[in-house]
């Protein structure tokens, strides 16, 4: 079979509905300088009825700037609180002294601002033609009031403070005729892509009419696509199959659908990375082969200036341990190996100290590095000073895009001189993965010790958000509305146990946390 590729280019076609301006091209006016309908906010400006150019119609809003300060005329609308409005507004610019913009102010119903939202200026150099200004302005929640806003910037003063003009018509505010589909809460499984399987994408589409037709499209370059329409789809939720892929791929994806009325929108871009089978552990646990007697098998020295590495007989299990010495007295260093890990795996890290010396103590120091190249930090708690062996673990979970863990065991002061010994073996790293459909949420810390949590969703809508534990099971499953970015929302988890949990929103991107 040919398999069709090729780079794509949509132009997305919406037709609008009424205008909720009042006398937007100018045609009326109270008196000279009162358009019909438009209140005159500010004193720095003149408006008068213009005959001579117009966009449309037979007149024209003819602005006069006398003032280096803002100026502004304005109408109030009546909106309703998440749609997105269409404005725009046409100028033309006599002089380069001033340029013009939408401004959109929204109210509540008790008269507070709660935002607003802006068009870019209009080309103070581009004089003597129309230029459209425009804006797409969703509505906040709660929003009752729109001030549609025309504003006069100062740019530089000619010779004269009566120099900066321009031309002013058709303005427009208003909602789509036909509103294009809606397309979200992706979800993928498996989550952790393996070599040549197989990957299952599913969205939900809808629309206020019906959905005439769908197309999820594929890129493993980001730049030439490959369409896939769909397999099956369930009520609104459609699902398709992108071809498994070599390991270490990068595949990019979206999917555009179009109305019975031929409007049609597309999603944001996605991507996930195709991840070969982790295998590695950690070799040489117990510290019984040795290059050198200062020197593990498979072991790093992060600093052999700050630490010192000898074999020990000293061991918890075995023959030999690692004696860790530290030799400064102003640096934290130790030993390290690194591990293949997938995203969101738990992994269990344990080991065996034997620490009898008050002056030092030891800790596990873990970092993960990232298949775009950064790196993330977390650590455990310390050691304590003991006359037997003692062990330290940590139950950790892989960030999304993780595709390594580098183990380490730091030396650190506690007290006197800052020098002394702590024995190491028995160092224990087990990966396990969870293939499940996970989330997208931002700024979570990842662990929560107490009943709530706390999320930051970074667009306004509508969330499914779940909490599943490690084997997948849903424990809690919530619908929640957001009507602005970055918006802070708490979940109670009080009815949970200790335990590790994994969080699910939309299907995007996982978040993991242990509850204390």
């Amino acid at each position: 079979m040919r398999k069709l590729l090729f780079t794509i280019l949509f132009l997305t076609i919406i037709v609008y509905g009424d205008n909720l301006l009042q006398n937007p091209s100018f045609e009326t006016w109270d008196n000279d300088t009162t358009p019909t309908g438009w209140v005159i906010a500010t004193s720095g400006f003149r408006i008068a009825q213009e005959e001579g150019t117009f966009h449309s119609g037979t007149f024209s809003g003819y602005v006069t700037l006398r003032s280096t300060s803002t100026q502004r005329i304005e109408q109030y609308v009546d909106v309703e609180p998440l749609l997105t409005y269409y404005c725009s507004l046409w100028v033309w610019q006599d002089d380069p002294h001033v340029r013009t913009r939408i401004y959109i102010r929204w109210y509540d119903s008790t008269g507070s601002q709660i935002s607003s939202t802006s068009s870019g200026y209009s080309d103070p150099d581009s004089m003597h033609i129309w230029q459209l200004l425009t804006v797409d302005a969703q509505a906040p929640d709660g929003a009752d009031t729109a001030h549609f806003e025309i504003r006069f910037y100062d740019v530089a003063w000619g010779d004269s403070i009566d120099s900066s003009m321009c031309h002013i018509d058709d303005a427009f505010m208003g909602l789509p005729a036909n509103i294009p589909p809606a397309i979200g809460s992706f979800e993928r499984f498996p989550i952790i892509p393996r070599p040549s399987v197989n990957q299952t994408i599913s969205a939900i589409i809808t629309d206020d009419g019906s959905v005439a037709s769908d197309t999820l499209y594929y890129s493993t370059d980001g730049s030439s696509f490959s369409p896939v329409t769909h397999d099956s789809l369930s009520g609104t939720r459609y699902y398709y199959t992108i071809p498994g892929q070599s390991g270490g791929t990068a595949v990019y994806y979206f999917v555009r659908a179009m109305d019975n009325l031929g409007v049609s929108s597309g999603s944001d871009t996605l991507v996930y990375r195709v991840y070969p089978p982790a295998t590695d552990t950690v070799k040489n646990s117990g510290f019984e082969s040795w290059q050198t007697d200062s020197i593990p098998e498979f072991w790093n020295i992060e600093n052999a200036n700050y630490v010192k590495v000898t074999k020990s007989t000293n061991a918890y299990s075995g023959t030999y341990s690692a004696k860790l010495e530290r030799i400064v007295t102003n640096h934290n260093s130790g030993i390290y190996q690194k591990i293949k890990v997938d995203p969101f795996d738990t992994v269990v890290v344990s080991a065996w100290f034997f620490d009898n010396d008050p002056d030092v103590r030891a800790r596990l120091w873990f970092t993960w590095y990232l298949w775009d190249g950064s790196y993330t930090n977390n650590f455990d708690g310390y050691t304590v000073d003991s006359s037997g062996w003692q062990m330290l673990s940590d139950t950790i979970i892989a960030p999304d895009m993780a595709d390594t863990l580098s183990i380490r065991i730091r030396l650190y002061t506690e007290g006197g001189d800052s020098l002394g010994v702590v024995y190491l073996d028995g160092v224990s790293a087990i990966p396990y993965g969870i293939d499940e459909p996970v989330p997208s949420i931002s700024k979570n810390k990842g662990v929560i010790i107490g009943s709530t949590i706390s999320l930051i969703l970074e667009n306004p809508g509508i969330h499914n958000i779940k909490i599943t534990d490690i084997t997948g099971r849903v424990l809690m499953n919530k619908i929640i509305h957001t009507g602005i970015k970055n918006e802070k929302i708490n979940i109670n988890t009080g009815n949970l146990k200790r335990g590790v949990y994994f969080i699910i929103n939309d299907g995007r991107v996982r978040k993991g946390i242990k509850i204390e």
